[in-house]
């Protein structure tokens, strides 16, 4: 089972007591906040215009949805890193299958990383860069 970082945990935290302050100029930095739930934010705005605390069971439903945002963003996170991990060791595999079958020399073979987040594969003095892109927010 996966949980919040301790950085996350510290963003829910911060979240609840800006809303729970009732304050206008903390109300304003909970809606700068890139991962909450947008359906909440005419709520927010009309505490913000009226002068007026959002309910204790409203909070706990808002700060629910936000943390569920971070813990998708964590499980994404974690997704996408042993993605790569499965992805490299393919292609270790792959190459030390290609040089049990004698199909190529494990001397012309290299790998190696250059600072653009590349892989570079050089087979027989060929270069075919495969580009990492990172998704999500």
């Amino acid at each position: 089972m996966i949980g919040l970082t301790t950085v996350q945990s510290g963003y829910v935290a911060r979240a609840r007591d800006e809303l729970l302050s009732g304050e206008p100029d903390q109300l304003r930095a909970y809606l700068n906040r890139k991962r909450r739930d947008k359906r909440f934010d005419r709520t927010i705005t009309a505490a913000i215009r009226d002068g007026k605390p959002i309910p204790t069971n409203l909070v706990a439903r808002i700060i629910g949805r936000y943390s569920d945002s971070l813990l998708k963003l964590r499980a994404d996170t974690i997704g996408l890193h042993e993605t790569f991990a499965a992805l490299g060791a393919s292609k270790d595999i792959a190459f030390q299958q290609a040089i049990a079958k004698g199909a190529v020399r494990a001397e012309a073979i290299t790998k190696g990383w250059n600072t653009r987040r590349r892989i570079i594969l050089a087979f027989r003095g060929w270069s075919m860069p495969i580009i990492l892109a990172w998704t999500g927010s």
